[in-house]
């Protein structure tokens, strides 16, 4: 079988067999297009499959699938110039291919994440080069022997094996990162960034930033051994930033590069430090064979070691560097180290920054006790597996920035005017007012997560940034009653439920993970919907939701209006029209539909099956239409099938690929003045048909 061509291509929702028993091959050529769930080559211990994606620059053929698996038989997959771009997250994406039997042709192999995340373990060999396509991550294990170039165009490739590529170069926007071995060169471009985590390492035999690389680090106190380790030569220049999941508490040096050559470097520019530091904090020492990014005091903490106690101008419990005790706190930056435990306030302390180094501190108000954001801005740091606990309130003119990947919960009535901006870790509420005054705005990215200590309504406007907002209804009923925007993603955990009411704008689509989330066709913003728990959709008036819904989670549609569903859905749980009318004038093909006592559905869309229990209604189109159904239809006692017809012969339908079962239902026809025919068709469908 060959696809070729511009314009020519084969569709396959299901599983696609390359030699089942005997020999079969598929050939993907010259900008021809196979979409299928998975590709499966010699199924059969007597079957060899043979897969060959080829193309030129502008006429790449295409596959496009969840995984290619090799069965129990031969395979031969020869990747000359196509492209493999992935429907899903697939940690075994190419599986089961013995060595040699996967080989890159001097025409090179794209892979195109597409979004996703995918692994090859699978060895690939030959004489090309792979390339990585589209946003998300390509993570090569093993050993690939492949000899061409390595380019990562867009997204980010992971070695976690051993890649024999002579030469790998990183372009801009794109990111390489691993613990594994390359044996070649690496260049990274302008604006492209080399990612590394303590406790890993990612080896190479040469390694070239460019004037605009990145280079970005998330260190740990077990930062025992380097992030990378050259063999030969190390040239740096570029930008440095600490990701914000670092935990730095108590280390004093992160061995961030080993090299075996010469090494040339202009100084890196610190961009980002974490929360809760200042860039002055860090400085970098390239000497010996090693770069070293040392943390030290730089003047400007204090320390608090001795667990529970009263904070106030003349109690002595705070420490320098030096460990010497004093009463007034010097410094912008508090850091609590030590056992965990209660501390009282009195008076009003100003800060810059509060770092919590252990677990179970719990601030709160003595006389007449409150803390002020002294500055700019006002950054409260929990490390990884600690939670501390702020009960007073909190004042001043600018911004609560939370940081780091621990817990911190806030009750106070606070009043800080400048927002609240959460980049890392959980942030716990149980009332409005713990965010600050009630016009400041909520800014949730990175990995911050949002998270209900009691039920509450936020009336304040919130804006989703890069990396997105978590939110976590945590068994509570939380509801978002203002506007959300931004580029960023919302993303819903825990159980309970989350209502958003406001007409939202953000356009990194949502995703539903547990629990309920409630809101109407204006509260999903743009882009897709991941429904793996409940949708709950209310709609009152009338209005289109065009955002396709996809996932195994259910959509029950509440409210008297009219809510008219447009999109593209794979959505393959139930769908309940509980209240008011529902118009599928999209695909819903792989979703039930069950229309309950008082609701209607009509459309000229595709819903995956047809229930309509007593007192539903049915109406097919929008006027006049066809209503597809990729399964069976049951129309119960007391429903009602409303048919429109004209004297044309046109009248409504339901087409059905599964059985009819009529169990007394109401066939109720709306007819357009005109002389008719004896007979018009309304519902068609395969037989049996069952009459009740």
């Amino acid at each position: 079988m060959t696809v070729t061509g511009a314009g020519s291509t084969w569709t396959n929702s299901n599983i696609l067999f390359a030699g089942w028993f005997g020999k079969g091959t598929l050939t993907i050529d010259e900008s021809g297009y196979v979409s299928a769930s998975t590709v499966q080559m010699g199924a059969q211990s007597s079957g060899h499959g043979t897969l060959i994606v080829r193309g030129t620059d502008g006429n790449r053929g295409i596959l496009e699938t969840k995984r290619v698996v090799r069965g129990d038989g031969g395979a031969t997959l020869n990747l000359d110039g196509g492209i493999l771009r992935a429907q899903k997250d697939e940690a075994d994406f190419l599986s089961g291919f013995s060595p040699g039997s996967a080989a890159i042709g001097t025409g090179g192999a794209f892979f195109d994440t597409n979004g996703h995340a995918i692994g090859v373990s699978s060895p690939l060999n030959g004489p090309g080069g792979l390339t990585k396509l589209g946003d998300g991550v390509l993570t090569l294990s093993g050993s690939q022997t492949y000899g061409g170039v390595t380019t990562v165009e867009a997204g980010t490739l992971s070695i976690n094996g051993a890649l024999a590529s002579p030469f790998t170069v990183i372009k801009a926007e794109a990111n390489l990162t691993g613990s594994g071995a390359i044996s070649g060169s690496v260049l990274v471009a302008d604006s492209g960034t080399l990612s590394g985590t303590g406790g890993r390492t990612l080896s190479k035999q040469s390694l070239s930033l460019e004037n605009n690389a990145n280079l970005r680090v998330t260190l740990n106190t077990s930062n025992t051994v380097p992030l990378f380790a050259v063999t030969g030569d190390l040239a740096l220049r570029g930008a440095i930033a600490i990701d914000e999941a670092s935990d730095l508490s108590g280390a004093t040096s992160f061995k961030l590069f080993t090299y075996g050559g010469a090494l040339t470097s202009t100084p890196l520019t610190l961009t980002s430090a974490p929360v809760g530091y200042r860039h002055s904090d860090f400085s970098l020492d390239t000497s010996s064979g090693q770069v070293v990014l040392d943390l030290a005091d730089s003047g400007n903490q204090n320390y608090w070691i001795q667990g529970s106690g009263t904070w106030c101008l003349d109690c002595a419990n705070w420490s320098n560097a030096n460990g010497s005790l004093f009463s007034v706190r010097d410094g912008d930056t508090a850091v609590f180290r030590g056992p965990g435990g209660p501390i009282t306030i009195n008076g009003s302390q100003s800060f810059r920054a509060l770092r919590f180094e252990a677990d179970g501190y719990q601030i709160g108000s003595g006389i007449a006790g409150e803390l002020v954001i002294d500055g700019s801005q006002g950054d409260v740091r929990v490390e990884s597996g600690d939670t501390a606990m702020i009960s007073l309130p909190i004042s001043g003119s600018s911004t609560l920035i939370k940081g780091g990947t621990g817990t911190l919960i806030l009750s106070g009535a606070n009043t800080y005017q400048g927002g609240t901006k959460l980049v890392a870790g959980t942030l716990g509420i149980s009332h409005d007012a713990n965010l600050g005054d009630a016009g400041s705005k909520l800014t949730i990215e990175g990995t911050g997560t949002l998270q209900a200590r009691g039920d509450l309504s936020i009336a304040r406007p919130v804006t989703l940034g890069p990396g997105g907002g978590v939110i976590d209804s945590n068994g509570y009923a939380l509801t978002f009653s203002n506007t959300i925007d931004g580029a960023g993603s919302l993303t819903k955990l825990g159980t309970g439920t989350l209502t958003l009411s406001g007409v939202n704008t953000y356009t990194g689509g949502t995703t539903l993970r547990s629990g309920a989330l409630v809101g109407s066709a204006t509260s999903f913003g743009s882009g897709a919907i991941y429904d793996n728990a409940a949708l709950v959709i209310d709609q009152a008036g009338g209005a289109t939701l065009s955002n396709p819904i996809h996932g195994s989670g259910t959509v029950t549609k509440i409210g008297s209006g009219l809510l008219n569903l447009t999109g593209a859905s794979t959505l393959s749980g139930a769908t309940t029209v509980q209240a008011g009318h529902l118009a599928v004038n999209g695909l819903l093909a792989n979703s039930p539909v069950t229309v309950v006592d008082g609701a209607l559905l009509s459309g000229n869309g595709t819903v995956g099956g047809l229930e309509a229990r007593a007192g539903s209604s049915v109406a097919p189109g929008n006027s006049i239409g066809t209503l597809k159904v990729a399964g069976n239809v049951n129309f119960r006692a007391g429903s009602i099938y409303q048919v429109e017809t004209n004297a044309a012969g046109a009248s409504d339908r339901i087409e059905a690929t599964g059985t009819a079962t009529l169990s007394g239902g109401t066939v109720q026809v709306l007819a357009e003045r005109g002389t008719y025919q004896p007979s018009t068709t309304c519902l068609d469908a395969r037989p049996p048909w069952h009459e009740r």
